[in-house]
């Protein structure tokens, strides 16, 4: 297995038992129901480490995209990658300055600032993935994943917009669907891995 195989599969168990840990060391959090930013709240315990480990994962993340850009010759798969690690950057920066507030029963400043930031962090990520399935059309390598890049994408829009229309209508949902666009994210970063195969 390649390097960067290694890389992208470490990032997605990094950041898994980091968000498993993390809702084992809250209470008050239960796993699929909450949204996964509530664990590294501003003032609870331990939230340094939990956002230390995140922003590890998304390091790791840059790796692999990196690697995939400087490997790849198809322009689409190369801005693809560039969105990747944009929308990794902007996740460091969300994890280290603008954690949200410990949950009161209502949405505070830092809160909106928060979800405004993961939803363009969101966008790029989407923008990336639907990159990724155009230029898979054109290079032999990613031919046979294209499909699979496709439905991955569809899906990965409707679980986000859920998520964000649940945050506004219905929030005891949005947890819920922003679980799911986190499952999809990292699966694809699986599977986008080991499938890596390098010039």
């Amino acid at each position: 297995m390649k390097k960067y195989s290694v890389t992208g599969i470490s990032a997605v168990a990094i950041y898994s038992l980091t968000i498993i840990v993390g809702g084992i060391l809250r209470p008050e959090y239960t796993l699929f129901v909450d949204p996964a930013s509530r664990i590294f709240a501003r003032g609870l315990p331990l939230s340094w480490l939990i956002v230390l480990f995140l922003v590890i994962s998304n390091i790791l993340i840059i790796y692999l995209a990196y690697g995939i850009l400087r490997s790849s010759t198809i322009k689409l798969i190369r801005a693809s990658m560039i969105f990747l690690i944009i929308a990794s950057i902007v996740g460091c920066i969300l994890f280290v300055f603008f954690p949200m507030d410990p949950w009161l029963g209502f949405r505070t400043a830092a809160d909106i600032a928060h979800n405004n930031i993961v939803t363009v962090m969101v966008a790029l990520i989407f923008i990336s993935m639907l990159l990724l399935y155009l230029g898979s059309r054109n290079d032999k390598r990613w031919q046979k994943l294209s499909n699979y890049f496709l439905l991955t994408t569809v899906i990965y829009f409707l679980a986000s917009a859920t998520a964000g229309y649940c945050l506004h209508f219905l929030p005891s949902l949005t947890g819920t669907f922003e679980s799911l666009w986190i499952i999809i994210f990292l699966q694809w970063i699986v599977v986008m891995s080991i499938n890596f195969k390098p010039r």
